[in-house]
């Protein structure tokens, strides 16, 4: 195991210290995972609390990382650009995640990312609690032997595995800490992960006096990551309610100019594209469309709403 960077858990703050801030690219923590480059790819930490490691990261066309990974926490994957395909080399699944797409990988599920295209991918992500162990980071890989498919090679037995299937029947606000599936349940040993797709998302009307609309991807027992968007227009700036969270929070913006108030200080923050809002947790905000065009975010927060 490599010893992990110093920043890790303690940036942009640490615990004790944290305060809501604007990070921009060149604000981040910049990296390459693994540390081979031609298996590699291009990593932005945002933030790295006690409660959540926030990253982006980029796949150049026709590269893949190598080894396969592993965390010690569930991770969201949200495809900003691009394709990105995936592999479990302990199942042999695969998935092709699209733009505007989420996977769920549960804790203690492999993957290995691939971009078989000729665009660039770029993912927003989120691992809570921990990325990785207090002993550091993994180096070998999956310890097995990956069920990877060969014409003239027979693939050996796989585990038994326990597909992830989403609820049936209504789609409420009653299913908020248990989407696609309650956490236990994700974890269970193979751990498999998930495609969530457009039909796949949670919608919910966030709010009575300002209404927005909410997309959840993943929300269970350790993480929550959903899509929300404030509309343009109308008799005043279009606005969410006042709200504060049970666990930190990071919001990156992917279209438009989204302005974050937080009433209990009069202070306002401004977060552009590829920008993200870093809010402890228990602090009240606002979020607020003062553009002409509609803002699209998606927010991560982790333990709890």
């Amino acid at each position: 195991m490599g010893k992990l960077p110093e920043w890790i858990g303690n940036f942009p703050f640490p615990p004790d210290k944290k305060k809501p801030i604007v990070i921009t690219r060149s604000q981040t923590k910049q990296f390459i995972y693994p540390d081979k480059p031609e298996y590699s790819d291009f990593n932005w930490n945002y933030a790295s609390t006690d409660k959540f490691f926030i990253a982006q990261y980029q796949l150049s066309p026709g590269v893949k990382f190598m080894p396969a990974d592993v965390h010690t926490g569930d991770e969201v994957y949200y495809v900003v650009e691009g394709t990105l395909t995936m592999l479990n080399p302990e199942t042999g699944e695969v998935h092709q995640v699209e733009e505007n797409e989420c996977f769920f990988i549960p804790m203690g599920g492999w993957h290995q990312g691939y971009n078989f295209t000729n665009k660039q991918t770029r993912i927003f992500l989120i691992i809570a609690p921990k990325i990785w162990p207090p002993k550091g980071l993994p180096e070998d890989g999956f310890p097995g032997e990956s069920r990877i498919f060969s014409f003239n090679k027979p693939l050996n037995p796989g585990p038994q595995t326990h597909p992830i299937k989403l609820p049936e029947g209504p789609r409420t606000p009653d299913l908020i800490g248990r989407w696609p599936v309650a956490g236990p349940q994700a974890r269970q040993k193979p751990v498999n992960s998930m495609l969530i797709a457009e039909k796949d998302k949670l919608a919910v009307i966030w709010g009575e006096e300002y209404p927005v609309l909410l997309k959840f991807l993943v929300s269970n027992d350790l993480v929550h990551m959903a899509e929300f968007f404030i509309p343009a227009g109308g008799l005043s700036p279009r606005c969410s309610e006042a709200h504060a969270h049970q666990g930190d929070e990071a919001a990156y913006v992917c279209e438009g100019d989204l302005v974050v108030f937080f009433p209990d200080s009069n202070d306002a923050l401004e977060v552009r594209p590829q920008e993200v809002v870093f809010i402890p947790e228990g602090i009240r905000h606002q979020y607020i469309n003062y553009s002409d065009r509609v803002v699209k975010a998606v927010k991560a927060v982790a333990p709890g709403l």
